[in-house]
């Protein structure tokens, strides 16, 4: 089990991003993580959403460049037996950077709290759960998700996310569910994948990747 206590290095990017087309985009553009702190273990913190594969595009229900300017941070990650367990907390000074719910102008620092089990069982198969939450003065979000991934047998692999938000603003409450679906199947003379996704327009993740939401 592994207790990092970060330093203010450890959230300086040591990396510059690979060049991308910012003009003229329709939807934002995703730029992976480069901070030590964050990238350290990051794998504790996947769900089925955010490890899509490489043909689809980029979502995640927990995006760390949300936490914009930290000044602490803790991480705790691990295995014991079949559970694997991910938990990080961490403050961000940079809240007027993020979208309010209530599209206003937010002061102070935004407390941010992730946490994340997986139980592991037959071989290759596994159940999980998610859940993270963004406060800043009267605005919050929260998001709750359970997930699984099942290999049905050696060719075939179905993977499956719900998920739900709760976000409050001054101006009132939302709550929106978000589905997330995948069949695999790789054998020597086929390869298929298939996937459906789904985000309620009420469905918020303020420490996630969503270029949109469908209706």
């Amino acid at each position: 089990m592994a207790a990092p206590v970060a330093r203010q290095d450890d959230f300086s990017q040591v990396e510059s991003d690979d060049p991308q087309v910012t003009i003229n985009q329709r939807y934002e553009v995703y730029f992976p993580e480069k901070r030590p702190f964050f990238i350290e273990n990051a794998g504790f913190f996947e769900t089925p959403i955010n490890a899509a594969g490489f043909f689809e595009p980029a979502v995640s229900l927990f995006f760390t460049r949300r936490i914009v300017e930290p000044q602490f941070g803790a991480r705790v990650t691990g295995k014991v037996g079949p559970w694997v367990i991910g938990g990080l907390a961490s403050d961000d000074r940079a809240p007027s950077r993020a979208v309010s719910p209530s599209g206003s102008s937010q002061d102070g620092r935004a407390g941010i709290v992730v946490a994340r089990v997986k139980r592991e069982f037959a071989g290759q198969s596994s159940a999980g759960a998610l859940v993270t939450s963004r406060d800043l003065g009267p605005d919050s979000n929260q998001v709750v998700s359970a997930d699984t991934r099942l290999r049905l047998n050696p060719n075939w692999i179905l993977s499956g996310q719900a998920a739900r938000s709760y976000t409050k603003s001054p101006e009132g409450r939302l709550s929106g569910p978000a589905y997330y679906a995948r069949l695999d199947h790789s054998g020597q003379h086929l390869r298929y994948y298939g996937r459906y996704l789904d985000f309620s327009p009420d469905f918020r993740a303020e420490l996630g990747f969503v270029r949109r939401t469908f209706a």
